[in-house]
């Protein structure tokens, strides 16, 4: 489903959070996830998958019951481990006119892409306290950056298994643990105990909420003529200033990317 145009403005603000890369495509993206479900440790091991509750989660399990439904998977224990999720994913289910086409399509024929078979959703602590015993299967849980929630307990458990996976699918900011496991930190402290990291690392982009900077430009672009100036915001200083320039050679004029506390008069 493709977003709403943004109407037409004087001043713009817009993020930059992948204003540097490209996602893979969605097939790029199925295959990815198929090679690391087919890698013979976690055959042996479970997949922890960090997610932010609202939007990420249910993103993850369409993917998932997309590769199942296609036959490139087979069907595994997924277990959604955060209460926020849940009523998210409650709320979702409920607005099934907003879906896109595929989706309702696959709904009319009976077929649910967040709640199907082998999906659990944790009902409450003693419940999510159990999964610390969990082998083989998936676990979702919040949050997505690692900062707090109960994926730190689940971490607790995975880090030192390599035949466990932490499975990366969004955005992780400068100093949060979600970035050091990303960046290979050999150690990592969780509830101030010292953990060493024995678990494989994988990461797949294009499962974020942000688009890449070839999306956001083309969606921006139909407002190059008529905006005035433009604030590229909310990304780290490199992809940032790489945007800035992305939408500079796209037709956009006065393009600033704003230091920190720096103020603007805008009339």
């Amino acid at each position: 489903m493709r977003p709403d145009p943004i109407p037409s403005c004087d001043v713009l603000i817009t993020e930059s959070t992948y204003g540097d890369r490209l996602h893979p495509s969605r097939d790029e993206m199925q295959e990815q996830v198929k090679a690391l479900l087919e890698e013979s440790p976690l055959k042996e091991g479970r997949l922890l998958i960090p997610a932010f509750s609202v939007g990420r989660t249910q993103n993850i399990l369409w993917f998932l019951w997309n590769l199942i439904e296609d036959g490139l998977i087979e069907s595994i224990p997924i277990y959604v481990d955060s209460p926020l999720s849940t009523k998210a994913t409650a709320i979702v289910a409920k607005h099934k006119h907003l879906y896109d086409d595929e989706t309702k399509a696959a709904i009319d024929a009976g077929r649910d892409p967040l709640f199907f078979k082998g999906v659990h959703f944790t009902k409450d602590v003693e419940e999510s306290k159990s999964l610390n015993n969990l082998r083989r299967g998936i676990i979702i849980s919040a949050s997505g950056m690692c900062e707090g929630g109960r994926i730190l307990h689940h971490l607790e458990r995975t880090l030192g298994r390599p035949e466990d996976t932490v499975l990366i699918v969004g955005f992780q900011a400068q100093g949060t643990l979600g970035r050091k496991l990303l960046e290979g930190y050999e150690y990592v402290k969780i509830y101030g105990k010292r953990h060493q990291v024995r678990c494989r690392i994988r990461h797949v982009n294009g499962l974020s909420a942000h688009g890449d900077y070839l999306e956001m430009a083309t969606h921006l672009k139909p407002l190059a003529k008529t905006t005035k100036r433009v604030f590229v915001v909310h990304g780290e200083e490199d992809p940032a200033m790489r945007f800035a320039d992305h939408l500079t050679s796209i037709g956009f004029r006065n393009v600033e990317v704003p230091l920190y506390k720096e103020t603007f008069r805008l009339a």
